[in-house]
């Protein structure tokens, strides 16, 4: 179903029903506004004509705990020996690697890899992708993405940078890990959503998708482990 919209005075369309539904849970756009669509005979508000989400057809059923299984546990009848303790291992300090005389693996300077140490920046980088496209706002059963808001453009297309900045991070990852692009890529969606929070006020926080959740888990995840990394060193 295609649908026309009145803003400002100007008809604008047409959108589909999903394009809608984003652009409502964007606030571009109020359910008072006026539409149209093949089958109206005049502009109406949206609020008459978009389907009602779907109600529960049923109740969930009661919890009920279950049973405790009790188990009877054999007491062991075979005899362990006695505890010996083992031999100390002696570790010679040299200029070059230290070496262990047991036959262990000879130990390097101590400084592992930088890929390594980035490992827990290029994970929360790679989770904030796949955020990106999970659900950041829910308009009744719908899920909305912020792929599908940035799609809309206006205001929201800045929601791109996130995405950018976090493949950029994965992308250097393997080969020259950054820890100043890690943080900056972990400041973006903080600061972002912080503007969308402050602008939006309480409505911010009504239908917050697992995707904004999972974003600011990795926005913090990516200031936070290059600091601790750079204390460990």
């Amino acid at each position: 179903m295609q649908i026309y919209l009145i803003q400002n005075g100007h008809q604008i369309g047409p959108f589909t029903m999903e394009q809608v539904r984003a652009m409502l849970a964007a606030q571009s756009i109020t359910l008072n506004d006026q539409g149209w669509h093949e089958g109206l005979t005049d502009w109406q508000p949206l609020n008459t004509f978009l389907p009602s989400p779907p109600k529960p057809t049923a109740p969930f059923a009661a919890y009920t705990p279950a049973r405790p299984v009790q188990t009877h546990v054999k007491k062991p009848t075979a005899t362990f020996p006695a505890y010996a303790p083992a031999r100390p291992v002696h570790v010679n300090v040299n200029q070059g690697p230290r070496v262990v005389t047991r036959g262990h693996t000879a130990a390097g300077s101590g400084n592992s890899s930088p890929i390594a140490q980035n490992m827990p920046s290029f994970i929360a980088a790679l989770l904030m992708c796949i955020a990106f496209f999970l659900p950041w706002a829910s308009f009744g059963p719908i899920g909305i993405s912020a792929s599908t808001m940035a799609s809309i453009g206006g205001r929201a297309s800045v929601l791109w940078a996130i995405l950018i900045m976090a493949v950029i991070s994965v992308i250097t990852h393997f080969v020259n890990p950054k820890k100043v692009l890690n943080v900056v890529t972990g400041i973006i969606p903080l600061v972002i959503l912080t503007v969308i929070a402050f602008n939006k006020g309480e409505d911010f926080f009504k239908g917050l998708g697992v995707g904004v959740l999972l974003t600011l888990g990795c926005g913090i995840t990516l200031i936070v482990a290059p600091v601790k990394s750079l204390q460990s060193a």
